[in-house]
């Protein structure tokens, strides 16, 4: 009997226990379950967005919409899924969850115009809109192409930017683009090759807003006449600062028909300019002054017109020396030469030698060296300051020029100006009296006075200590003080 309810009590036990664990391995199951589901579909989702990255990049064309289109898939199941494969590849990597609670939404709107960089910033062939982007030496210019082949795209050139290569394709054969806003200028436009292409031109000068161009097919190549370009600079050697003339001349290999088109000019890799060949082919153009001194290896490149070859000349190295310092003279004016306190007073250096830098400007009043300041020197080789703080008296100025890399240091003459005491009106002062020892030309006066002191006492000017021996306890003594332009003298 005892085993039996030994093994009846174990028994409610157990069963207690099992009531109280259950509530908390109902929650756990529950939970991992859930976590497992959140975490699927993460991993879903995230796996989805990298294969739409992926569509996308390989099918850049269908990958967005276009500007100011805005398009909201929901379900999976969008109007013009099949235009768009970033969308098919998220909905398709979605479709293990419910698909009736995706939604994808596609939202560009963009205003291209904002978007157009500026003209010193653009990329070759990266199409400008006709809008306040153009910097003040640009215009908006323009237009059509007319004749580009189907499928093919024609490019717009300039011979005052050489950066400018302006894609036009057929597709769209209009363009907007800044050029630059100059007294004149060539437009170019060309497409396909110089064998098998088409052609056209157009000079314009300032404030064009439309050129419109009719493409011309290029001779065939069968007929093309080869070319050799020369190059000839009017010096080898020339001073830093200095420009040597280059000339280009552009014959043909066959036949006497001068070629036309441009030279373009070569320092290295970097181009110097573009010209228009003249009619007996030369085209000429004069070296940068800023080309830094040593060798520079310059070639001419012919840019062929339809029937002709391109070529390009052997290279001619021209040497730029560097020059000496040139010494260099000061010279300084003030206006006004006198005035009275507070009056602006103007200082003006001026260097010779065509030097570049600043001046700086020393007052010495009393001997003492302060600075007024300095200015840069202008094209004109003037330095300029004003000051209103200079004290009463004589003030010598002086200006130096610091020298720059190829001037020399000079220093002016001293340019003195006088400041006056501003006057209220009435007669002028009386000239200061100028003291000799004894003073000469001058008048004294005498004063006496009666003075009564207590004794004993000491009186001031008078030799002794008077004393009095009887009952008064004052004595009065006469002095007379003689009074001098120079000074006072006491005496008795």
């Amino acid at each position: 009997m005892r085993a039996m309810r030994r093994r009846r009590t174990q028994c409610g036990q157990s069963l207690i226990e099992m009531a109280l664990l259950a509530p908390f391995l109902i929650v756990l199951m529950a939970g991992s379950a859930q976590v497992g589901v959140i975490a699927y579909g993460s991993v879903t989702a995230d796996t989805a967005a990298r294969e739409g990255a992926r569509v996308a990049s390989e099918r850049p064309v269908n990958a967005t919409s276009f500007p100011g289109v805005s398009a909201t898939f929901s379900g999976c199941q969008p109007i013009d899924v099949a235009s768009n494969y970033a969308v098919q590849a998220v909905c398709n990597n979605l479709g293990i969850l419910d698909s009736s609670k995706v939604t994808v939404t596609i939202t560009k709107n963009v205003d291209v115009t904002a978007l157009a960089p500026r003209p010193a910033y653009r990329l070759v062939g990266a199409p400008v809109m006709p809008s306040a982007s153009c910097s003040a030496s640009y215009m908006v210019v323009s237009g059509t192409v007319s004749g580009i082949p189907a499928g093919q795209t024609a490019y717009i050139t300039t011979d005052q930017d050489l950066s400018i290569n302006l894609a036009v394709p057929s597709a769209t054969p209009t363009y907007s683009y800044c050029f630059p806003n100059v007294a004149t200028q060539t437009l170019f436009a060309n497409v396909g090759t110089a064998c098998s292409g088409a052609h056209d031109s157009a000079t314009i000068g300032m404030n064009v807003s439309t050129v419109n161009f009719t493409l011309v097919a290029n001779a065939p190549c069968d007929t093309l006449i080869t070319t050799t370009t020369a190059l000839t600079p009017a010096s080898t050697t020339v001073a830093q600062g200095q420009s040597t003339t280059l000339t280009a001349t552009v014959t043909p290999n066959t036949g006497t028909a001068a070629p036309t088109g441009s030279a373009t000019f070569y320092d290295g890799a970097t181009p110097l300019g573009m010209v228009t060949l003249g009619p007996s082919g030369a085209a000429s153009l004069s070296t940068p002054a800023t080309l830094a001194p040593g060798s520079h290896s310059i070639t001419a490149v012919y840019n062929p017109d339809p029937s002709h070859v391109g070529s390009a000349s052997n290279a001619a190295t021209v040497t730029v020396t560097a020059t000496g310092i040139q010494s260099t003279t000061t010279s300084l004016s003030a206006t006004p030469a006198s005035a009275q306190q507070g009056t602006t007073f103007t200082f003006t250096a001026t260097v010779s030698a065509g030097a570049t830098g600043t001046v700086s400007f020393t007052d010495t009043f009393n001997g003492t060296f302060t600075s007024l300041g300095a200015a840069p020197l202008d094209a004109t080789g003037k330095a300029v300051i004003s000051t209103t703080s200079l004290a009463a008296g004589t003030h010598p100025v002086f200006a130096s020029y610091s020298g720059d890399p190829t001037h020399g240091v000079s220093q002016s003459a001293t340019q003195s100006v006088t400041v006056t005491v501003p006057t209220t009106g009435g007669p002028p002062p009386p000239p200061p009296i100028v003291c000799t020892d004894p003073p000469t030309g001058l008048t004294s006066m005498y004063l006496q006075m009666d003075v009564t002191y207590p004794v004993p006492v000491f009186v001031p000017f008078i030799s002794g200590l008077f004393t009095n021996s009887g009952g008064n306890r004052n004595v009065t003594i006469t002095q007379v003080i003689r009074i001098e332009p120079c000074g006072i003298t006491q005496g008795q």
